[in-house]
């Protein structure tokens, strides 16, 4: 702030959202309070563990929990949304993902942080993703993935997989003309 900058977005202690029955989880109320006081206008669920997204019925209940923290958030005048992973892709029972769960039971209160080089590995189109999703995406994560990578990939990159923007295999044009038509501010 002292040299002009401003913040508007941060993620936060996920689980207070995904598992507030955890022991030692600080409840999300006090993080929203938190969020107020500093001026933060979104709060981003930032992971899921790999014990919530064993099945389709963990995506359900992750779902159903994030719709209540997006209420409780509303309320206090905060955006909730949640930063994909490539893991959202992986097909589950019967060949349904994680991320096509969360689009259908998502409530309109909370919104998606699209992180482009995630949808990328997890072999999707983020522009086709972007238009799919339009007025559903408060942000995106721009970043670039390096040509030749594996995709899809559910587990673990090789560490150099990531590139500058404009170096690796996603044109970013197209991304930024499709967050502009999806309603991304």
């Amino acid at each position: 702030r002292d040299h002009g900058l401003a913040i508007h977005s941060s993620h936060f202690e996920w689980e207070s959202v995904t598992d507030p029955e955890k022991d030692g989880v600080k409840p999300f109320s006090e993080i929203l309070e938190t969020a107020h006081e500093i001026g933060l206008s979104h709060l981003v669920v930032p992971y899921l563990h790999d014990r919530q997204r064993k099945t389709l019925d963990d995506w359900k209940l992750v779902a159903e929990r994030c719709n209540q923290a997006a209420v409780q958030a509303k309320e206090a005048d905060i955006q909730l949304a949640y930063h994909n992973h490539a893991f959202e892709y992986e097909p589950k029972e019967g060949g349904k993902t994680g991320f096509e769960v969360f689009v259908e039971d998502f409530a309109p209160e909370i919104k998606f942080e699209i992180d482009v080089f995630w949808v990328a590995v997890g072999g999707q189109d983020p522009v086709e993703t972007l238009h799919s999703l339009s007025g559903r995406v408060s942000q995106v994560h721009l970043k670039d993935l390096k040509t030749g990578s594996e995709v899809p990939n559910f587990g673990r990159l090789e560490k150099d997989a990531f590139e500058e923007l404009g170096d690796g295999s996603l044109s970013m044009e197209p991304i930024i003309e499709a967050c502009a038509e999806a309603g991304v501010a």
